[in-house]
C-alpha cells in the first residue's frame, strides 16, 4: 500500500494504549482509511469493505446486514456522511459473534 496510513490506523496507539482497544474500532479505522484516502487506482471501497470484514471475522465476529444495507453504509462512508463514531455505531450495530473452529 503506498500510504502507511491504511495498514498502521487500526493497531496505531501511544505506549501500551491502543487508540482503536475494540475490534469494531479497528474495523471502522481500516474501513475510513482505505476508502477515504484512496490508496489504491480503483476498488478502494471493495478493498476497505474487505478489509473491515476480515478483521472483524479474525476477532470472531461477523456482520448481519443485508447487501443494500452494507452497500448503503459503504457509501455513506465514501461520501463523508457518516463519522468515525457512526461508523463504529453502525459496526457494532450489525455484528454478530460467530462459531470458531471446530
Amino acid at each position: 500500500m503506498p500510504s502507511g496510513l491504511s495498514r498502521e490506523r487500526p493497531f496505531s496507539g501511544f505506549g501500551e494504549t491502543e487508540f482503536y482497544p475494540s475490534p469494531e474500532e479497528k474495523a471502522a479505522a481500516i474501513l475510513e482509511s482505505v476508502v477515504k484516502n484512496h490508496p489504491f487506482i480503483d476498488g478502494n471501497k471493495r478493498t476497505g469493505y474487505v478489509l473491515m470484514r476480515l478483521l472483524l471475522l479474525e476477532y470472531g465476529q461477523d456482520l448481519e446486514a443485508t447487501g443494500d444495507e452494507k452497500y448503503d453504509f459503504v457509501i455513506a462512508v465514501a461520501s463523508g456522511k457518516m463519522i468515525f463514531a457512526e461508523i463504529v455505531d453502525w459496526i457494532r450495530q450489525k455484528t454478530k459473534r460467530i462459531k470458531t473452529g471446530g
